[in-house]
């Protein structure tokens, strides 16, 4: 079987989850499900997606805006990094969710903020509770700004669509393209695994392979730290970590 992202020989089925096979590239070390022409991200996030009422397989989120604390503090620490310079430009992000990340930038003071969105119940809050622009779509849309975001969102993409979306950011940032993602390496105990919860999770590529996607090599970034946030070397297996490219310097 070929490999969905690097073309080398050597997937293997790992588990099958949910009905779907979980493949493992051993060239690339990819991991991902592959979806066919009947993946239909509407039915993926509809009603009850970030509330823990989906109406498929179990949700991820037990209640998305029951936690909304958590999630403007952890939106508060990523403007951090990504501003630490003091500009504070327009700010684009893909997959923005309810918009908190948007709502705490645009209290902080970046220039213009807006985003795109496939949740509907996401869209309505972000628009109608906030009041901030944001689109129904799943790709890139309206994406030049100095800084272009994407939160846990690349697990989500299908294998064969990542680069293309990830180029298209990168090349419409004016100054910053940050996304957060769980890196593949050392992910091995895929079926009790809850990040990989098909068809919702898709897509999760190595640090090797995400380094040498782009022309310059991003900074790492743990989240979770209470201190300093940069990351001298690799990070932790399975660690959700913050990459940052930062094309003016």
């Amino acid at each position: 079987m070929v490999c969905g992202w690097c073309n080398a020989d050597g997937v293997s089925v790992q588990v099958k989850k949910h009905g779907y096979d979980v493949l493992r590239c051993g060239a690339c070390g990819a991991l991902y499900v592959p979806v066919g022409t009947s993946y239909d991200p509407k039915a993926v996030y509809g009603p009850g997606y970030l509330t823990g009422r989906y109406a498929g397989t179990e949700s991820f989120y037990k209640d998305y805006f029951a936690d909304e604390a958590k999630h403007r503090a952890k939106a508060q620490k990523i403007l951090r990094i990504i501003g630490g310079d003091g500009k504070r430009g327009a700010l684009y992000e893909m997959g923005c969710g309810p918009g908190f990340l948007l709502d705490e930038a645009r209290k902080d003071g970046w220039g213009g903020v807006w985003g795109t969105e496939m949740s509907d119940e996401a869209v309505d809050h972000a628009c109608k509770k906030l009041g901030l622009l944001v689109q129904m779509q799943r790709t890139p849309s309206f994406a030049t700004a100095h800084a272009n975001v994407a939160i846990d969102v690349m697990e989500h993409i299908p294998i064969d669509e990542i680069r293309v979306i990830v180029s298209e950011l990168y090349d419409c940032a004016r100054s910053i393209l940050a996304i957060e993602t769980i890196f593949s390496d050392g992910i091995d105990d895929v079926v009790n695994w809850k990040m990989m919860q098909p068809p919702r999770h898709l897509t999760f590529l190595s640090l090797k392979e995400w380094v040498k996607l782009l022309p310059i090599v991003p900074e790492l970034h743990n989240l979770a730290a209470k201190g300093e946030t940069r990351l001298p070397g690799n990070p932790k297996p399975g660690v959700a970590t913050l990459m940052v490219w930062r094309k003016n310097q």
